[in-house]
């Protein structure tokens, strides 16, 4: 046998280890369940942990206080809830109503472990479509969505959301191109 003693180059897309770092581990450990309203103060933790990791760049307009209120008063009364757990910790949570998903959060040490996908997979079922906002700036999240089949629709200039910031339209439909509005 010979064997070399040059060095091998390898060219490898950096756009392909970014997917590849970014694939989801499917923990079988995670369970879904309906959120209970005495969760508030944890969901609302998850939501804020999230945020504060992940958009960074977001202004922080609300306490603690004033998003276990939200939380409590709005979210679990108008949408269906799910929480994510691994070994009875709360680990993420989503939102949805009349086909839009008003929240989708993980705490930060558990993406990419398959909560997000699950609660967005809840999320999807028995929806005919579902439509999000996204902040433009929110590249993984925007990846992960479109990952998950969802289509940008539109795009604004954030002047109609609190945080002032611009956010994008996506819509995911069961059958078919989300953005094809014919059928």
């Amino acid at each position: 046998m010979i064997f070399s003693t040059r060095p091998i180059l390898i060219r490898i897309d950096t756009r392909v280890l970014t997917q590849i770092s970014e694939l989801s581990v499917v923990n079988p450990e995670i369970t879904l369940r309906r959120a209970d309203r005495c969760e508030c103060e944890q969901i609302a933790k998850v939501s804020r942990a999230s945020r504060q990791h992940f958009l960074p760049y977001l202004p922080d307009l609300h306490s603690i206080e004033e998003d276990v209120a939200y939380f409590s008063n709005v979210v679990l009364r108008q949408s269906e809830v799910w929480c994510a757990e691994q070994h009875s910790t709360l680990v993420g949570f989503c939102a949805f109503r009349d086909r839009w998903l008003d929240h989708l959060y993980c705490l930060p040490e558990y993406v990419g472990h398959g909560a997000g996908t699950k609660l967005l997979n809840k999320a999807k079922e028995g929806q005919a479509e579902l439509s999000l906002w996204v902040f433009q700036r929110n590249e993984r999240a925007i990846r992960f969505y479109e990952r998950n089949g969802f289509v940008k629709v539109s795009e604004t200039d954030g002047s109609g959301c609190e945080e002032k910031l611009p956010d994008a339209l996506y819509r995911w439909r069961h059958n078919g191109p989300a953005n094809d509005f014919s059928s």
